[in-house]
């Protein structure tokens, strides 16, 4: 499955558990033959304040840049989901919901960069006949 979309992220966290999990997983996938140049990761939940590792501390024991972090708002995100709403519409301008939005753009990026292509390589009408 993992081989099929152009890009996966693996979420982490900057704690020594879950870069100790990261590792294990991409030398899972890595010995499983998949393409772990597709995968992406993106740390969840960073707060300078709150961590005792750095996102350089993630970057070089993995031996990987970490494409995108999502900052650490547990009030807003627990306040969303218990209203059942989205971020959008109580916290538009909250830099956790700019991060997801951003994310989420990042993950359209292969899907226009095919449909430029596709249009770029199309043939005219009248090579069709």
């Amino acid at each position: 499955m993992f081989d099929l979309a152009d890009i996966n992220y693996l979420v982490i966290q900057l704690s020594v558990l879950s870069i100790r999990s990261t590792q294990r997983m991409l030398d899972a996938m890595r010995s499983g033959g998949l393409n772990i140049n597709r995968v992406s990761l993106v740390c969840n939940r960073y707060s300078k304040a709150n961590c005792q590792l750095t996102v350089e501390h993630a970057e070089s024991t993995l031996g990987r840049d970490v494409a995108m972090v999502v900052p650490d708002d547990f009030k807003t995100c627990c306040t969303a989901l218990d209203l059942g709403e989205p971020l959008c519409i109580n916290n538009p301008k909250k830099p956790v919901r700019l991060a997801i939005r951003e994310l989420a753009e990042r993950t359209r990026e292969p899907e226009r960069l095919a449909a430029q292509h596709k249009e770029a390589t199309r043939r005219p009408a009248f090579w069709a006949r």
